[in-house]
């Protein structure tokens, strides 16, 4: 009695478990070409990713819109030793050197336009008030 108790039960010849694993898989074939029939832009990048991805001259760049925060901290990743401050950015921008949208409180600041102010911009010209001296108050 023992020794029918710590029997294994007897598997299905490999015949019959090759034949359910067969049906399964044309089953879920089956579901998967009706999901490609509903959905086509899906069963494009199935068949091929690359195909399915928008082409760059198709279809407009979108730029990178980061806050004021944001932009620090994506230059400092870039750029650890960066000078630029977060009071400097927020005189640039709010100057309309860089260029932003306004959402809200708060100022999106197109990330790709900074950096590109940042490596064409001019050295600054001195203002024609002398700085350094004493001058008079007007009363």
């Amino acid at each position: 009695m023992e020794a029918a108790l710590h029997e294994r039960p007897a598997l299905p010849p490999p015949n019959a478990l090759d034949a359910k694993v067969d049906a399964l898989i044309s089953l879920i074939a089956q579901q998967n070409a009706t999901q490609m029939q509903q959905f086509p832009s899906v069963a494009q990048h199935v068949q091929d990713p690359k195909k399915a991805q928008v082409e760059p001259d198709n279809a407009p760049s979108l730029p990178i819109m980061r806050t004021m925060t944001g932009c620090m901290e994506l230059l400092r990743k870039d750029d650890p030793d960066s000078g630029l401050t977060m009071h400097a950015l927020r005189e640039l921008v709010l100057s309309g050197k860089v260029p932003y949208v306004r959402c809200g409180v708060k100022y999106l600041v197109n990330y790709g336009k900074l950096l590109e102010y940042l490596a064409t911009c001019a050295v600054q010209e001195q203002d024609d008030k002398p700085s350094g001296t004493i001058q008079r108050v007007k009363e």
